[in-house]
């Protein structure tokens, strides 16, 4: 592996299922993560917004985005 990969730290085991505010990893260093999602989620970021830890939102199920964006309007 490159330098710059092992910077990047992920602590969570294949297959675990996470909740929000769980932390899951981090890059000792500025750079691209590639985050995967499964199929059936839809992102809530924009291309080229910061993200902050424990804080944004980044994926959610496609039923709760269709129903909070039918709540809002």
């Amino acid at each position: 592996a490159t330098a710059s990969a092992r910077q990047l730290v992920c602590r969570l085991p294949e297959g675990k299922h996470v909740v929000a505010g769980d932390s899951f990893g981090m890059s000792r260093v500025a750079g691209l993560i590639d985050l995967f999602v499964p199929s059936d989620h839809v992102a809530t970021i924009a291309i080229g917004q910061h993200c902050v830890a424990g804080e944004t939102i980044i994926a959610m199920p496609a039923s709760k985005a269709r129903a909070k964006s039918v709540s809002t309007s």
